[in-house]
């Protein structure tokens, strides 16, 4: 089947582009995998600005995008199960340039600047990346278990979170030192959210998965270790959580399908929100705007408007989309485990 870089179909105010050539696309649309997309550009029930099959050198490899985080203004970076790191470019819809984690299997990264990342391994270590030289500039060790997230905490500090029940907080510049280490206790660390300069909010899965009192949703003051807080609700198993604003965060359970919405306050302990609509398990959510976020299943992306707590749009997809980035105040990126190194652009206007 020939290839070009993008051809565009337009019905109204709505615009599809696509890897394939005209003659293609439409046979191709109607074939069973994209059956769902189909219906819903007839339906025009999503604004999707451009649907990218983004091909790596793995596509023989089917391997799921596991990493999605924007790089630069037109650039992106994901990773993928195979251990390649990409960076693609928006506007040509191309690779630019790829990196082969060697040490272990890539569980998560985060992009620290525009030239530096960070990635985590299954082999308890950290990696800061030059990616202009192409070289591993640090390797950070001190884990004992695989690394599940890391956030950026200034211009030479980043808090990394593992499987074994803690918290580091990393000089990655001058010492690749330890400064300190934060126990949370019967807790594996999924996520964490920078609040301010020195605090950071931490959540994660209960090593007693049938004990619901334990709370692994905690407010810490990252310079000394110390825990501020802890939230209050249906917080045991905790899947990941996201930063809204400077008052509010979200969280997703694991095998849930509802969103939660919580405050930052002192004074407050539980849950402001719920939202409820989606039908699978929600797997990732983003903020989109000061009043917008968007959460994927397996199934569907929908946005919710924060101040009445509603859906207010549902786009149905074709594939399981696991994570989800944002661009810029017009769009936002998917990618999904189960369709080949595919990055979807979606128009959230």
């Amino acid at each position: 089947m020939k290839s070009i870089p993008f051809c565009r179909i337009k019905k109204k105010s709505l615009t599809l582009s696509y890897v394939l050539c005209p003659e293609d696309l439409a046979e191709t649309l109607k074939e069973i995998r994209y059956k769902k997309l189909y219906q819903c550009i007839l339906k025009e029930d999503i604004s999707l600005s451009s649907f990218f099959e983004l091909k790596s050198l793995f596509t023989g490899k089917n391997n799921s995008v596991i990493c999605l985080d924007k790089l630069r203004k037109n650039q992106i970076i994901s990773g993928d199960n195979s251990n390649l790191i990409s960076i693609w470019d928006l506007q040509n819809g191309i690779c630019v340039k790829t990196y082969t984690n060697t040490i272990g299997r890539l569980t998560c990264f985060s992009s620290l600047s525009k030239r530096l990342l960070a990635t985590g391994n299954s082999f308890n270590m950290i990696q800061i990346w030059d990616l202009e030289s192409d070289k591993v500039l640090r390797n950070l060790t001190g884990h004992n278990y695989l690394i599940t997230c890391i956030i950026r905490l200034s211009n030479s500090q980043i808090a990394s979170g593992s499987y074994d029940f803690s918290i580091k907080i990393w000089d990655y510049i001058e010492t690749g030192n330890c400064l300190i280490t934060i126990n949370h206790l019967l807790c594996k660390i999924q996520g964490l959210i920078k609040v301010n300069s020195t605090q950071i909010v931490s959540a994660g899965i209960s090593n007693i998965y049938n004990n619901k009192t334990i709370k692994t949703i905690k407010l810490w003051d990252f310079v000394n270790g110390d825990c501020l807080k802890f939230f209050k609700g249906d917080n045991a198993q905790v899947y990941g959580i996201t930063k809204i604003n400077k008052t509010q965060f979200a969280s997703i359970g694991l095998a849930k399908k509802e969103i939660l919405l919580w405050e930052f306050s002192e004074y407050k302990r539980t849950r402001t929100k719920m939202l409820k609509g989606h039908n699978n398990y929600v797997h990732s959510v983003v903020k989109l705007s000061k009043t917008k976020i968007a959460s994927a299943c397996s199934d569907s992306i929908k946005i919710w408007d924060l101040r009445y707590g509603n859906c207010i749009k549902t786009i149905g997809t074709i594939t399981i989309e696991w994570n989800l980035t944002k661009i810029n105040n017009f769009q936002f990126a998917t990618a999904g485990g189960n369709f080949k190194d595919t990055i979807n652009f979606w128009d959230f206007k």
